[in-house]
């Protein structure tokens, strides 16, 4: 019976995410008869001249909708296998080919340092190179990880290779696709369009800044550490958290433990809170709150879960805090990557994004290598990853505090039917030293 609560909670979360997300693709044909009734009808009323004015709009929306579709297709695919192969690989290594947690340790540690190891490298080759090659070589690398596993079995030396290039497809994953999108984006010249806030970036505006001078950077580059560290723990210890948490219910009912876990089926429901969370900042952002502002919330939201995570047993409440954790870095993805994009100079994205990545893998190491058996010590890093949030969060305000002279993020401005991004007000208007939730504190 204890089991039918994931069922539950995905087959209540799946309706409500389809729905939400495909309530656009629903209304979209409705919505153009109307504009061209709309268009037909305004055309017999209006003078000769206005027959001549351009229909860039039209063109420019229909650019967007294609790049987009062209994009989400590719990198849907690309983080699903990512994703897909994520929640089984410790229940794999663990428990298939029974190899000991101080060895799966050992390649999980190899796969970060190994990422860690070519973010040096990887990312300004992609800026030398391109970034769409780029692209094409993470599926083939990652493509022979998985096959490490697959037929590598229990012999250490394959499985060793097979994390190395693991790491190294992960590095590429977070830092070419963004960026390659980023780029084609703005030389596309569609950051005039702010109607949907389905791709995060909304354009990327970027400012030439250069690197690492700029506060910001290093703000998002300690919460990029801090909040995605935690992340990839999760990922590491909630199969063993609920397995033994569901131990536990069947000792205490003195019954056989005979049903396992549905992994997949809770790693589905996690998606599914995921996208909910990204649906969130999708509503809030076109209704005018700051990135920074929705970072801030996401960050905060996952202390609170982890939080909760350190002090509660019971297999349903740690599922909920797993579920609380997963709206929250539906939260964060979007917001990091706009603010990225706004941040980053152009020429060496790819580059930056890998060396912000660095403290990240370097946090996840440690972390791993101070790993031991036990909810207690569980208990301990999820404490410990809270008060790191914690930090984050103080380095937000630190980082994004106004500042004399300084770049300022663009603004939210209501144009016809459109919302586009501004250039923020003068200087002499600011107010220094605080946040302005009016214009994401920058």
């Amino acid at each position: 019976m204890q089991l039918d609560v994931y069922w539950i909670t995905l087959l209540a979360l799946l309706p409500a995410v389809v729905l939400l997300l495909g309530r656009k693709i629903i209304i979209r044909p409705f919505v153009r008869i109307q504009t061209r009734w709309r268009k037909v009808d305004t055309e017999e009323k209006s003078d000769p001249c206005s027959e001549l004015e351009p229909e860039e709009p039209h063109s420019h929306d229909d650019e967007t909708w294609r790049f987009r579709r062209a994009f989400l297709s590719v990198y849907l695919l690309v983080m699903s296998s990512e994703w897909l192969s994520g929640p089984y690989l410790y229940t794999h290594l663990r428990d298939d080919e029974a190899l000991p947690e101080s060895v799966v340790i050992g390649l999980y540690a190899t796969a970060y340092t190994s990422a860690a190891v070519s973010a040096t490298a990887t990312g300004f080759l992609a800026d030398r190179y391109g970034r769409r090659r780029a692209g094409i070589a993470q599926c083939g690398i990652h493509s022979l990880a998985c096959l490490s596993v697959i037929f590598g079995g229990d012999y250490l030396p394959v499985l060793f290779v097979g994390r190395v290039l693991a790491g190294t497809a992960l590095t590429m994953l977070w830092t070419v696709f963004e960026s390659w999108m980023v780029t084609e984006w703005n030389s596309r010249g569609m950051e005039k369009d702010g109607e949907d806030g389905g791709l995060a970036v909304h354009g990327g505006l970027v400012h030439q800044l250069t690197p690492w001078k700029d506060g910001r950077i290093w703000a998002l580059t300690f919460v990029t550490c801090c909040f995605e560290g935690t992340t990839f723990l999760i990922m590491y210890f909630w199969p063993s958290v609920l397995k033994n948490a569901h131990v536990a219910i069947l000792a205490k009912r003195n019954l056989d433990n005979t049903d396992a876990l549905p992994y997949g089926v809770i790693f589905a429901t996690f998606m599914a809170a995921m996208i909910l969370g990204v649906l969130l900042f999708n509503a809030f952002s076109r209704r005018g709150v700051p990135p920074v502002w929705l970072l801030m919330a996401g960050v905060m939201l996952a202390n609170l879960s982890l939080f909760l995570l350190a002090i509660l047993g019971a297999e349903v409440a740690l599922f909920a805090a797993f579920l609380l954790f997963e709206v929250a870095n539906g939260l964060y993805v979007p917001s990091m990557a706009y603010l990225r994009g706004l941040i980053v100079n152009e020429k060496s994205r790819t580059g930056i994004y890998g060396l912000m990545r660095i403290p990240l893998f370097i946090f996840v190491i440690l972390a791993l290598g101070i790993t031991a058996e036990g909810s207690r010590f569980k208990r301990l890093v999820f404490a410990s990853a809270s008060i790191c949030l914690l930090l984050a969060v103080i380095s937000l305000l630190i980082g994004f505090a106004k500042t004399n002279g300084g770049p300022k993020e663009p603004v939210y401005r209501k144009t016809g039917n459109h919302e586009i991004f501004a250039e923020e007000e003068p200087e002499g208007t600011e107010k220094d030293g605080k946040l302005d939730a009016s214009n994401g504190g920058v």
